[in-house]
């Protein structure tokens, strides 16, 4: 039975949450007190906190960064006010919160999305995920220049000494000037301080870490640019779909999601070395990849690389888009629009690449994001330029 913990000053709301959460399928806890809670997290098993951000004594924010020290396993939900943008901000820059709610609250909607969280923490931590863990010869550790730039962005660091650690790495320089001269940024520069203010210290983060892992995991620099090119155009047409096709921005915080949708390729790239054979049997059969892995090593790669973003502590939207960019209509997706837009990215730009017939594409992804399939081909063939069939 799963624990969740509660964690408001006010009475009113944590009356209310109880009413909401009073069944028999979980054990619930409520507390009033940000200090009782956290001495409980200390001694108790708990596998979810929501707690409320303004309280006294200690704050939510603080509350959180305990937890994501004492036990990164919990899972952590930030109860709070959509007015509160410098706490949004907080929240987003330190990474402390899997999943965002928003007073008042709907009684469905916030039930249903803490389930939903609970049920795809079960999913990562499957036997069969803990299975495969086992037999890999390595899992890679964060990049040490990822960990420093997500500590610089913790506290604030001037821009300038954030360009003067990214310009030690002339190969991740050349990379971070294409993505801010790229012509969604709408800018051109040759100057990095002025690149990051362009593309974001969010994007800025994951451009370095998807970068540091193509780099680092292996010097066979055959199908792996192919990965990387893969990676980097399904994260310019995730771009180009919100812009041309939903009249909106990305979002700010997942606008390099594409770039880490299939990292578990790479690891298990890395890994095995018939794991060639499975992507060659792949293009020749045209047959579902997916299938073809759980078939010869008994889990997907999405599985794979939706746990190591989890471990990794990135945004819970990055683990989602891994997790279900081939299945974009599970119902544990919390991030709806997110990841059906990461389902059109990787099934054109692999069609793109490779006019691979074993790739499905889920037509009802063009219901949920309100827009037709002329809409996106239309992008790719006028927009873009890319060729997709014959």
């Amino acid at each position: 039975m799963k624990v969740i913990l509660f964690v408001d000053d006010e009475k009113l709301i944590i009356n209310g949450l109880k009413k909401v959460f009073n069944d028999k399928q979980h054990k619930y806890i409520f507390m009033t007190s940000s200090l009782e809670a956290l001495d409980y997290i200390k001694s108790h098993h708990v596998d979810l906190l929501c707690t409320d951000i303004v309280m006294p004594e200690m704050d939510g924010l603080e509350l959180l960064r305990q937890v994501k020290i004492i036990n990164s396993e919990v899972l952590r939900v930030a109860l709070t006010s959509m007015r509160s943008t410098a706490i949004i901000r907080s929240l987003i820059s330190e990474n402390l919160a899997h999943l965002y709610l928003f007073k008042p609250w709907d009684e469905i909607e916030i039930k249903r999305n803490i389930f939903k969280i609970l049920s795809m923490q079960s999913a990562l931590y499957s036997s069969d995920t803990i299975d495969m863990l086992h037999k890999l010869e390595s899992i890679p550790t964060l990049p040490h220049i990822y960990n420093r730039l997500t500590e610089m962005v913790i506290k604030d660091e001037p821009i300038e000494d954030i360009a003067a650690l990214i310009e030690e790495d002339q190969s991740l320089t050349s990379i971070i000037l294409r993505v801010a001269n790229s012509a969604f940024y709408g800018r051109k520069t040759g100057n990095i301080p002025q690149a990051i203010m362009n593309i974001g210290l969010d994007n800025l983060k994951s451009i370095v870490l998807a970068n540091s892992v193509f780099q680092e995991l292996t010097e066979d620099m055959g199908m792996l640019l192919d990965m990387w090119q893969h990676a980097t155009n399904s994260n310019k047409l995730m771009t180009a779909i919100y812009e041309k096709c939903l009249n909106k921005n990305v979002p700010s915080l997942f606008a390099s999601a594409g770039l880490l949708h299939d990292i578990g390729k790479v690891i298990l790239y890395h890994n095995y070395e018939d794991y060639r054979k499975i992507l060659n049997r792949r293009k020749d059969e045209k047959i579902s990849l997916v299938d073809l892995e759980i078939e010869e090593l008994g889990l997907g790669h999405q599985d794979l690389g939706a746990y190591l973003l989890n471990i990794w502590d990135l945004p819970y939207a990055y683990v989602e888009v891994a997790m279900f960019h081939h299945r974009p209509i599970d119902h544990r997706i919390i991030n709806r629009e997110l990841v059906a837009v990461a389902h059109l990215a990787h099934y054109y730009s692999t069609k793109y690449m490779h006019d691979d017939d074993g790739i499905e594409l889920d037509k009802k992804v063009f219901t949920i994001l309100k827009i037709d399939e002329f809409c996106v081909e239309s992008l790719i063939k006028h927009e873009l330029g890319w060729r997709i069939y014959d």
